[in-house]
C-alpha cells in the first residue's frame, strides 16, 4: 500500500508539472524574452568604429538557471539566450538568409521543453515575427542510421540594415533523490568574443544557494556583481564593447581571449568531500585553487581504501588476469602494455573478454579514479611510479605557486614510470601505450613521490613534461599519378598514407567505423585462445549484430572521405573508388594508420592544344592560409604537438610527352620554428616530388609569427604550382 501512495505522488506531481509547464506557451516566453527590455537591449544604431564590419551584436544577453523542483525529486537546468544582430553588409544578409538547426522539443513530459522565437526588425521599426511553425522539418542520416530531424528556414526578404532579434529557451529536468543527491553539470567554458563585434552583453548565473559554485574569469573577463535574495543568488558579468575574434587558426581561445569558466555541482556535505572536485563551501563562489588542495587532490590519488567501487573492481580484475596470464618473469614493459589494453578494453568494449573474462558492459570509471587504479595495479606489480597533475593546454596556464585552473576538468591527472618517464593518462579507444599526450607536453605539472605519500611531509615538486618531437609525430603521404590521354583527359590517384602520434587520432575518425575498430580488437584477444566455446559464440554473436549496420557505417566513412578529399584538394568531381584500411595502428608493436585510396577526377588537368598542363600542388592538400587580420597577430601561436609531413608525389609522364625542367620545384625555407622543402626529379619516365614540411614546437610567442608564416607561405606557395607536359617532337 505504501509503494503505491508513493507511485500516486509521484503521477500527482509529474501531472501537475505538465499542466503549468503547457501553459508557459510561446506567448509566455516571447513576452519573458521580448517583453523587459532594459535600455541596452532597445539600442539600434552601431558605433563608428564598427560602420565597415559584416554584422554587429547590439546586444547578447545569457541565462543559465540551475534549480530544485519543489514538487518533484528532480533538478532543472534552464538556459535562456537572447541576441540582437544588426547586418551591415550583402554578406552577413547572405549568411543569415538560410537558417538551420536541430528540431525544436517542445514537449512538456518529464518537464522538458525548448522555446524559439525569431523577430525581423526593419530600419523604419517594423517587423514581422517567425516561430518554430515556420520552419520546415528535414531528415538526414548521422553517423550511418541514426536519424537526426533539422529545422530549415529561408529568409528571402531580409536586407542590409535590418535587425534579427532572437530568444531561445531550454529547460531540461534530471531526476535525483534527495539523500542521494549528487549532480554535476557540465562545465562551462564560454568565450565573450563572437564571430562580430557585441556591443553590450550579459551573463548571468543563477544557481540555488545551497550548491557548490566554482567560477573564474580569464584573460580580463570582467567580474561577477552578485544579486540575491533568500533562495536564489545571482552572478552577473556585464561586458561592452568586446572586439570580433580575429583569428582562429593555430590558437587555443581559452587561453588569449577574455571568458567565463565555471561550474554547478549539487551534491551532499559528505559526498561533496569524496569528490574529485576542488569544492568550496556551500552556496559561495569559489574562484582560486590553492597549493594545498592540488597537492591534497594528489594524496587522495593514492587512498586506494576510498577509491570508487567500479574502478576497484577494474583495478583487481586487471592485475589477477594479467598475472595468470603472463608468466616466466615477464618483462615491465610487457606487463605495463598488457595492463594499459586491459584496462583500455574494460572501458570502452560491450564485452570484456580478454583472457576468458566477459562482462555484460563497460562502465564509465572518471579519470581520476582511473589513475588511482591503474597506480594501485603497478603498486601489486611493484613497479615504481609517480602521480601528477597537469592543466590541458588547451584550458589554462602551467600550474604553480598561483594558477588560473578553477575545475578539476581543465587539469589532467597522470602516471609517470620512473625507468622510463613514460607518461599514462586516460586511453581513448585507440591509445597507445607509450605514446605522447599533446594536451600536456611542455606544461609544468605538479608531481607527488609516490614512496613518501604515507608520510608525514610527502615530497611535491614541479617539473615540465617532455614534449615530443616531430618524427614521433610523423605523417608520410605517398601519392601515385596517372593522367589519361587528350581525348579523355582525366587524374587518376592512388595513395597511400599513414600516420602515427598525436595526429593519428584525428585520422581515426575519418577512417575507422567502430566495428573496424572492435574487431581488430576480438582478434587480438582471441589469439589468446582461452575461450570456451560458449564465450566464443557471444562473441560471434555480438559482432554479427554490429555487422548489420556494416553498409551503413562504409556508406557514411566513403561519404565522409569523399568530402574530405574534396574539400584538401578544392576539386568537386572526385570520384571515390576505394578506401581500405590496411594498418589501424592500436598497438605498441603496430603504432602506425595505415590506409589506401583511389580516386579520380577531370578538373585536376587542363589540356591546351598538344600540352598538359597539371595542378601538382594540390596533392598535398590545403594548407594554411591567413585573412589580413590574422597576419598582424596579437595572441600567441599554439599546435597541438611538433609534427612531420612527408609527401612523396610520383606521376607517370604520358609516352610521347616530356617535362622541360624542375627547377621550380626545388627549394628550401628553415627556421627556428619550422621548415617547407620541396625537391623534385624526372627518373623512369616519372615526375618524382618530395615535400616535406614541419612544425618544430607546440607553441610558440606571438614574436615568432614571422618565422612562422615563412616556412608556412612556402608550403602554400607549393600548392599553385603547375606542371607543363609539352610533345616530345
Amino acid at each position: 500500500m505504501k509503494q503505491l501512495r508513493s507511485f500516486i505522488l509521484v503521477c500527482i506531481a509529474l501531472f501537475s508539472t505538465s499542466i503549468t509547464k503547457s501553459q508557459m506557451n510561446d506567448d509566455y516566453y516571447d513576452q519573458l524574452m521580448w517583453g523587459r527590455d532594459t535600455d541596452e537591449a532597445l539600442v539600434t544604431k552601431v558605433p563608428e568604429k564598427w560602420k565597415d564590419e559584416s554584422a554587429v551584436y547590439l546586444f547578447y544577453y545569457e541565462k543559465y538557471k540551475y534549480r530544485k523542483q519543489s514538487m518533484n525529486n528532480a533538478i532543472d537546468e534552464e538556459i535562456y539566450f537572447r541576441s540582437r544582430i544588426k547586418l551591415l553588409d550583402q554578406a552577413a544578409v547572405n549568411v543569415y538568409s538560410q537558417l538551420s538547426m536541430d528540431k525544436i522539443r517542445n514537449s512538456v513530459w518529464g518537464g522538458n521543453a525548448n522555446y524559439l522565437g525569431i523577430k525581423i526588425i526593419k530600419p523604419n521599426g517594423n517587423f514581422r515575427i517567425i516561430s518554430e511553425y515556420d520552419f520546415v522539418e528535414t531528415k538526414s542520416k548521422q553517423n550511418g542510421y541514426r536519424a537526426q530531424r533539422t529545422m530549415k528556414l529561408a529568409l528571402p526578404n531580409l536586407a542590409v540594415g535590418d535587425i534579427i532579434d532572437t530568444y531561445y529557451v531550454s529547460i531540461n529536468s534530471y531526476t535525483t533523490i534527495p539523500r542521494n543527491l549528487d549532480i554535476a553539470f557540465n562545465p562551462v567554458m564560454k568565450l565573450l568574443q563572437k564571430e562580430y563585434p557585441i556591443l553590450h552583453g550579459e551573463l548571468i548565473i543563477n544557481p540555488e544557494r545551497k550548491t557548490y559554485f566554482n567560477a573564474k574569469s580569464i584573460n580580463g573577463a570582467p567580474l561577477p556583481d552578485s544579486v540575491e535574495n533568500e533562495k536564489w543568488k545571482n552572478y552577473v558579468y556585464q561586458y561592452r564593447d568586446i572586439e570580433k575574434t580575429s583569428i582562429d587558426q593555430m590558437v587555443f581561445p581559452l587561453r588569449e581571449y577574455p571568458g567565463i569558466i565555471y561550474q554547478i555541482i549539487m551534491t551532499t556535505k559528505d559526498k561533496a568531500s569524496r569528490r574529485n572536485d576542488f569544492l568550496g563551501e556551500n552556496g559561495v563562489l569559489k574562484s582560486e585553487i590553492s597549493l594545498d588542495e592540488l597537492k591534497g587532490q594528489l594524496l587522495k590519488l593514492t587512498d586506494f581504501e576510498n577509491i570508487d567501487s567500479y574502478a576497484e573492481t577494474m583495478s583487481r580484475t586487471c592485475y589477477s588476469k594479467v598475472k595468470k596470464q603472463l608468466k616466466n618473469n615477464p618483462s615491465k614493459s610487457e606487463i605495463l602494455e598488457d595492463c594499459f589494453y586491459f584496462l583500455r578494453h574494460y572501458l570502452y568494449f560491450k564485452y570484456t573478454y580478454y583472457y576468458n573474462q566477459i562482462t555484460s558492459m563497460s562502465s564509465y570509471i572518471p579519470d581520476y579514479n582511473f589513475i588511482m587504479a591503474f597506480s594501485n595495479i603497478l603498486d601489486r606489480f611493484k613497479i615504481q611510479h609517480e602521480i601528477g597533475l597537469a592543466t590541458d593546454r588547451r584550458y589554462g596556464i602551467d600550474l604553480g605557486e598561483k594558477n588560473d585552473a578553477i575545475l578539476s576538468s581543465q587539469l589532467v591527472p597522470f602516471i609517470r614510470i620512473i625507468e622510463d618517464s613514460t607518461i599514462i593518462t586516460y586511453p581513448s579507444t585507440n591509445s597507445v601505450y607509450g605514446e605522447n599526450t599533446s594536451m600536456i607536453e611542455g606544461t609544468n605539472a605538479l608531481i607527488l613521490d609516490k614512496k613518501t605519500a604515507t608520510l608525514k611531509y610527502p615530497t611535491f615538486r614541479f617539473d615540465s613534461l617532455k614534449i615530443s618531437l616531430p618524427n614521433d609525430n610523423l605523417i608520410i603521404d605517398s601519392i601515385n599519378i596517372t593522367l589519361g590521354d587528350l581525348k579523355n583527359p582525366e587524374v587518376k590517384i592512388n595513395e597511400n598514407y599513414s600516420c602515427k602520434g598525436n595526429l593519428r587520432l584525428i585520422n581515426y575518425n575519418l577512417i575507422v567505423p567502430f566495428f573496424s575498430t572492435y574487431h581488430n580488437e576480438s582478434n587480438e584477444y582471441l589469439k589468446y585462445n582461452t575461450f570456451s566455446k560458449a564465450d566464443l559464440n557471444k562473441i560471434k554473436e555480438y559482432e554479427e549484430g554490429l555487422g548489420k549496420y556494416r553498409e551503413e557505417y562504409l556508406a557514411e566513412r566513403h561519404n565522409n572521405v569523399l568530402q574530405y578529399l574534396r574539400f584538401s584538394q578544392s576539386v568537386e568531381d572526385i570520384d571515390l573508388d576505394t578506401v581500405i584500411v590496411n594498418s589501424f595502428g592500436r598497438w605498441a608493436k603496430e603504432d602506425t594508420l595505415k590506409y589506401y585510396l583511389e580516386y579520380s577526377y577531370k578538373s585536376g588537368i587542363n589540356v591546351a592544344g598538344n600540352y598538359y598542363l597539371v595542378d601538382i600542388g594540390k596533392f598535398i592538400g590545403r594548407n594554411k592560409e591567413f585573412t589580413k587580420e590574422e597576419l598582424d597577430r596579437k595572441v600567441d601561436i599554439y599546435n597541438p604537438s611538433p609534427v612531420k609531413y612527408n609527401w612523396v608525389i610520383t606521376m607517370d609522364i604520358p609516352e610521347g610527352y616530356k617535362i622541360e625542367s624542375v627547377k621550380d620545384f626545388n627549394y628550401k625555407v628553415d627556421n627556428s620554428e619550422g621548415s617547407f622543402n620541396c625537391s623534385a626529379k624526372i627518373a623512369d619516365n616519372k615526375l618524382i616530388i618530395n615535400a616535406r614540411k614541419i612544425y618544430k614546437k607546440n607553441f610558440s610567442k606571438k614574436e615568432k609569427w614571422p618565422e612562422v608564416l615563412e616556412f608556412l607561405q612556402a608550403a602554400l606557395d607549393f600548392t599553385q604550382k603547375q606542371v607543363l607536359l609539352s610533345p616530345v617532337n
